[in-house]
């Protein structure tokens, strides 16, 4: 665990097909378990504003398991 990262980090996704929009995936850190969690939002891309929470799974091993997580929580609404 690296302990000079400043949470919550955030990666922000185009959409495809969708320029309105874009996808934000949110990784925080439970410092007392030493463990992540991520957060997948969609926004409306211009002003920022939350158009829809996709979800957010908690204990997380490790920043790149977060990562995908938040991105298969995306993948699973598009699927659906």
């Amino acid at each position: 665990m690296n302990t000079s990262i400043e949470y919550p980090l955030e990666f922000f996704y185009p959409i495809k097909n969708n320029p309105q929009y874009e996808l934000k995936i949110c990784i925080g850190i439970e410092e007392s378990k030493g463990l992540y969690w991520v957060e997948s939002i969609i926004l409306l891309k211009e002003s920022k504003k939350i158009f829809k929470v996709l979800g957010k799974k908690f204990n997380i091993n490790t920043i790149g398991d977060a990562k995908s997580f938040g991105l298969k929580l995306y993948s699973d609404f598009v699927r659906d």
